[in-house]
């Protein structure tokens, strides 16, 4: 059963968390251009849930975050930002060219950041700063090392 347990931990179950990527799909279909601004979500959440405790409170449960980042990232900044944050990982992978000389490492590197990416439709791994940092160092780390391999290999 999913609820909230004292002191305000939220524990989410399947049903809550379907519950709450729809209610975050009709938080972007509200503005969907711009969105509602950075870290809204939990504050603007609140206006569209109608969830309420089963306990005969009337205590509403409070979510912090959505249980997809990119989900998030719509009704937070919108289509607007989150294609300008689609950029950001985009163009640097044309940077370099991509075929049978880019290193396996590179390769694996990527594919691992790849595999992060689709898991945040389900889940919000962004949310958790280490992660966030770890993906960005590994995923520009690997695309630096793309581009001074190709540079090496036209060198020699």
């Amino acid at each position: 059963m999913g609820g909230v347990a004292w002191p305000l931990t939220v524990i989410v179950d399947c049903k809550d968390a379907s519950l709450l990527l729809r209610k975050c799909n009709t938080l972007a279909e509200a503005k969907p251009w711009f969105g509602w601004g950075l870290e809204s979500y939990a504050h603007v959440f609140r206006l569209f849930n109608t969830q309420r405790s089963g306990d005969g409170w009337i205590w509403i449960p409070y979510y912090a975050e959505a249980h997809s980042d990119w989900l998030q990232a719509l009704a937070e900044v919108g289509f607007v930002g989150t294609t300008l944050l689609a950029l950001l990982l985009l163009l640097p992978l044309l940077s370099f060219r991509w075929g049978r000389n880019c290193p396996l490492l590179v390769r694996y590197l990527l594919g691992g950041c790849l595999l992060l990416l689709l898991y945040a439709w389900l889940e919000f791994p962004f949310a958790n700063p280490a992660v966030l940092l770890t993906f960005a160092t590994i995923f520009f780390a690997a695309v630096r090392y793309a581009q001074l391999e190709a540079a090496r290999a036209q060198h020699d």
